[in-house]
C-alpha cells in the first residue's frame, strides 16, 4: 500500500496474527518493509508466517504466546526488544467470540475466558510495552474494538463487554500518556469476512456494516505510521474520515466511546 513508506524498518508486534485481521495487517506491514513480530496462541502462527514469507523477503518473527498470561507476554516483549532493539508499534488483534446466546445460558468459565483474552490480553501487552516505549521516547498502540462495543448486540454479552472495556482502557491510557509521544487508539473494524464473523452469524448476529478486510488494515497502517501524529485516545471507525483528522479539532468527546461526532 502506498503512502506509508515510513513504516519500512519499523518493528511492529501484532497479536492474533495467524488469521483474520491480524494476518492481513501483518502481511501488509511486511509488504511495506516493516519487521513484524507475529504472535498467536496456536502453532498455526508458523504456517501463517511462512505463507507471508513466500511472497516477499520480509523479516518475520513468529511466536506462540497466550496473551492472557502476563509472564508469557513479558517474555515475548523482552526477547523481541533484545533481538530488534525496539518495538515501534503494537497492534492488538487477538480476540475470541466466547460465550454466545442469552446471558442466563452462558457458561461462567467461557464468559470469563472471553474477558481474559480480549480485555486482559490487551492490558497485558500494553503493560509490557509502555515502559519500553517510554524509554524509546515514542510508540503507537493500536487496539481493536468490535461488535457490541458502541451499541448492544443481544446474545454476545461477553464479547460486547470485553470490547467496550477495551475502548475505555484505550482512552484512559491515552490520557495517562498524554505528555509523551506514545499514541494509543482503538479501531472499530466493522464486520469483516473472517472466521469470527462466521461464528457471529451462526450465533444469530446481524452486522450493521460489512466491509472488506482492507479497510481495518489500512486504518491500522495509518495509526502505526507518522501520518497519525497527534491523534491519540480515539475510537475510530473504518468509515470515519480519519485521514483528515486535525488533532486540535478532535479533542474532548469527539470520536470516543460516546461516538460523538461533528
Amino acid at each position: 500500500m502506498s503512502g506509508y513508506d515510513d513504516l519500512a524498518g519499523k518493528v511492529v508486534l501484532v497479536t492474533g496474527a495467524s488469521r483474520g485481521i491480524g494476518f492481513a495487517v501483518s502481511q501488509a506491514l511486511t509488504e511495506l518493509g516493516a519487521i513484524v513480530i507475529m504472535a498467536s496462541q496456536t502453532d498455526k502462527i508458523f504456517e501463517a508466517a511462512e505463507n507471508i514469507s513466500k511472497k516477499n523477503l520480509a523479516i518475520i518473527a513468529p511466536h506462540v504466546v497466550d496473551v492472557g498470561e502476563y509472564a508469557e507476554v513479558l517474555k515475548l516483549v523482552q526477547s523481541s526488544v533484545k533481538k530488534f532493539g525496539k518495538i515501534d508499534a503494537l497492534i492488538n488483534c487477538a480476540a475470541i467470540m466466547g460465550s454466545t446466546g442469552p446471558l442466563e445460558e452462558n457458561d461462567p468459565l467461557e464468559w470469563a475466558k472471553t474477558i481474559n483474552v480480549n480485555l486482559i490480553g490487551t492490558f497485558n501487552l500494553m503493560k509490557a510495552l509502555i515502559m519500553q516505549m517510554k524509554m524509546q521516547g515514542f510508540g503507537s498502540i493500536i487496539n481493536f474494538s468490535g461488535g457490541g462495543a458502541a451499541s448492544p448486540s443481544p446474545n454476545f454479552s461477553a464479547y460486547g463487554c470485553s470490547k467496550a472495556a477495551v475502548v475505555r482502557l484505550t482512552e484512559t491510557v491515552a490520557q495517562e500518556l498524554a505528555d509523551t509521544l506514545i499514541k494509543v487508539n482503538v479501531i472499530a473494524p466493522g464486520a469483516n469476512d473472517t472466521d469470527m464473523y462466521k461464528i457471529f452469524v451462526r450465533a444469530g448476529g446481524v452486522a450493521r456494516t460489512v466491509v472488506t478486510i482492507d479497510k481495518p488494515v489500512t486504518l491500522a497502517l495509518f495509526l502505526a505510521s507518522n501520518k497519525s501524529m497527534g491523534i491519540t485516545g480515539k475510537f475510530i471507525h473504518v468509515f470515519d474520515d480519519y485521514v483528515n483528522f486535525i488533532p486540535d479539532e478532535i479533542g474532548g468527546e469527539l470520536f470516543t466511546l460516546r461516538r460523538v461526532e461533528p
